[in-house]
């Protein structure tokens, strides 16, 4: 008799134990909630949409709810146009969360990388998937992280975006970057100066408007190796680009081979969902994913 009264004691222990939790859950999912109202400034039929969204995007890999709610108000904030479309917004958190799991990030850090990269590029929501795919790629298959490509945009996509070069194009250069050892906003901070350097020249031929990043590395290649020796001519190439882009230049130059096997490979429709797939797919992922519903 004794024991059975200890078991039932320690299993209504467990029970309550177990509701306090989940009231202490949905406590916090509801505050939440109440602070992507203040934040942003919904509706209360757009707040419900962001709650019934909430619980959806994160049954896909086992984030909790609140998290998600947490990432709408982040994203909100980071990126203002989304304010006027709830559903964009929704999509760019829920490809954040994609991204937070196929990179292993925080998804406060995935939804910085992401929105400084659609803000850089001047994109829109729906191009939100095709930029998480990008970099998830890009990380597989580079040597950059994107916690290291994130800092380095910072620096450089505004200038990589007005002349022409697309998000993917930036990728490939910053990843050949940092093959060479050149990471994170120095990283940036060089290419920057590089493109720049490159549009002052008034070649046509160097101009990064009008010319692959390949193309324009193999005419410097051609013009500036000392035919004698093989070697780069860093004298000239530093009175080119200065002391601080002629880094980058013959980090580049070095890593042509790089830029070529790169370029038009990190774009795959997919990609990232199916790493996230497959880094949830553990015994953990599967209580997390048991276990989400607040």
């Amino acid at each position: 008799v004794v024991k059975s009264t200890v078991g039932v004691y320690f299993s209504a222990q467990a029970i309550f134990r177990g509701l306090q939790d989940a009231v202490t859950t949905i406590k916090e999912f509801e505050q939440s909630l109440a602070e992507v109202q203040s934040i942003l400034g919904v509706t209360d039929s757009e707040l419900q949409f962001f709650g019934e969204q909430a619980v959806l995007i994160g049954r896909n890999f086992g984030t909790s709810a609140k998290e998600i709610a947490d990432g709408f108000a982040l994203i909100g904030s980071k990126k203002p146009d989304l304010l006027e479309d709830a559903a964009a917004l929704a999509e760019v958190t829920k490809q954040a969360d994609i991204l937070s799991q196929a990179a292993g990030l925080t998804l406060p850090e995935a939804a910085d990388a992401l929105t400084k990269s659609l803000n850089q590029f001047q994109a829109p929501a729906s191009e939100a998937a095709k930029f998480v795919d990008i970099l998830a790629t890009s990380q597989q298959r580079g040597t950059a992280r994107i916690d290291a490509l994130s800092a380095s945009l910072k620096n450089a996509g505004a200038v990589a975006n007005a002349f022409g070069l697309s998000f993917e194009d930036t990728n490939v250069a910053l990843q050949a970057l940092a093959k060479g050892g050149q990471e994170a906003e120095e990283a940036g901070t060089k290419l920057r100066t590089f493109l720049l350097k490159l549009a002052a020249t008034g070649d046509k031929d160097l101009n990064p408007a009008l010319n692959s990043t390949a193309d324009i590395l193999r005419t410097l290649q051609d013009r500036y190796t000392d035919q004698e020796t093989g070697l780069l001519n860093v004298t000239e190439l530093t009175e080119i680009f200065g002391d601080r882009a002629v880094v980058a230049a013959t980090t580049l130059i070095g890593q042509i081979d790089a830029v070529e096997s790169l370029n038009g490979t990190l774009f795959e429709s997919g990609n990232a969902f199916q790493q996230a797939a497959n880094n949830t797919d553990t015994l953990e992922g599967s209580l997390q994913k048991l276990g989400q519903s607040y």
